[in-house]
């Protein structure tokens, strides 16, 4: 037997045995792209969650994060204290996919965020061929575990139903990190405390954000951006910020007027920032149809792409977002951007794939896990 699977079989008894430990009613663990911030649909669920004085939030970390609100447990990614938190705890929240050792109690409620409001490339058994063993056993597990999967439109409901060895109810509730942007006031906040905090001050922002790819941990992009806030546009009108996908592990240094911000947790709140957003084949790409902040697809590499990642869910003729290949298309379409135009696509797209973001999906997943702590029979 190999060291990995002995370390497996270890972590299922350690498991076992902390099972002799209630599950507490009212404990509520959030987990987050494998620990990193107070981000994502965790947030804005978390923070409804923490009016309510009775709730113990759990959140796991890879670090201590400063930022996060004193009320919150912030517990390791390792080590035995973490299993014993997820063997205790009442309600489980994750947006990616909990270890293939870890089991679910009868008495314990499971909510699966994952972490797109709409997916560009395809995951699960829909990308079966191109996921390892190990991932495909975990998935199934936490799969089989989970109790509900939250969804933004009929197309994500079509995906989860279809390809994410799940059976269970899909809540038509909407995607909660996309809540913020129904409320302009928020909205207006967020922009100026950035901009302060960054020091921009009247530049028009690009956020240029890849998505990552399998082969490569420390890929940074087809765009060199570098040069392009340095050749391309103007220094004095346009900033560039820069942030890499989650599981990236790229560094990289930045020209004068490029930022990087891959650390900052929350990706929405420089979605509101930003005025165009720069990616590929992330799944970022659709968080921006609720403002119809204009989108631009960057794919000089497209075939190589789909040749060694990943097969996508729409053609890029279907998607509303403006398309380029070279940094000169790039540019004239960030300096001759139609808005109107866009707009129409973008209006469109969202009645074809059944958008239903309301605002109030983390309102009411919050609301269901309090009547789950308030009731002692669930």
């Amino acid at each position: 037997m190999n060291i990995k699977k002995r370390l497996k079989k270890f972590a299922h008894l350690i498991f076992y045995i902390l099972w002799i430990f209630p599950v507490k009613r009212n404990r509520i663990l959030f987990s987050s792209f494998q620990g990193k911030g107070y981000g994502d649909n965790m947030k804005p669920i978390a923070d409804k969650l923490l009016e309510d004085d009775e709730i113990e939030i759990i959140w796991l970390v890879s670090k201590h994060y400063d930022d996060m609100p004193s009320r919150i447990k912030q517990v390791n990614t390792k080590g035995l204290k973490r299993l014993y938190y997820i063997a205790t705890s009442k309600v489980w929240l994750n947006n990616e996919r909990f270890s293939s050792y870890i089991r679910k109690r009868k008495n314990q409620v499971y909510f699966q965020t994952w972490h797109s409001s709409l997916r560009l490339k395809k995951i699960e058994a829909d990308a079966a061929d191109s996921l390892p063993d190990s991932y495909i056993e975990a998935a199934k597990n936490d799969s089989d575990m989970i109790n509900y999967i939250l969804c933004g439109c009929e197309f994500s409901k079509k995906t989860y139903s279809e390809s994410f060895w799940y059976n269970g109810p899909v809540l038509m509730c909407g995607t909660p990190r996309l809540d913020k942007f129904f409320d302009k006031n928020e909205c207006g906040r967020i922009s100026s405390e950035l901009k302060e905090k960054l020091g921009i001050n009247g530049k028009k922002i690009i956020l240029y954000a890849p998505t990552f790819r399998n082969a490569d941990s420390e890929f940074t992009g087809t765009l060199d951006f570098n040069r392009f806030a340095g050749e391309y546009l103007p220094e004095d009108e346009y900033v560039i910020l820069v942030r890499m996908h989650p599981l990236s592990k790229a560094e990289f240094d930045t020209a004068p007027n490029v930022i990087n911000v891959t650390d900052y947790p929350n990706m929405q709140d420089l979605l509101i920032l930003c005025d165009f957003l720069v990616t590929d084949y992330s799944g970022c790409c659709f968080d921006t149809l609720v403002q119809k902040k204009p989108c631009i697809m960057y794919i000089p590499d497209l075939d190589d792409y789909l040749a060694k990642d990943r097969n996508l869910y729409f053609t890029f003729d279907e998607l509303p977002f403006e398309k380029a290949v070279t940094p000169d298309e790039l540019k004239e379409i960030i300096t001759k951007f139609d808005k109107e135009a866009y707009e129409e696509k973008v209006d469109s797209f969202t009645k074809e794939i059944g958008f239903a973001e309301t605002g109030k999906a983390s309102e009411y997943v919050s609301n269901m896990i309090k009547e789950i702590v308030h009731n002692e029979k669930v």
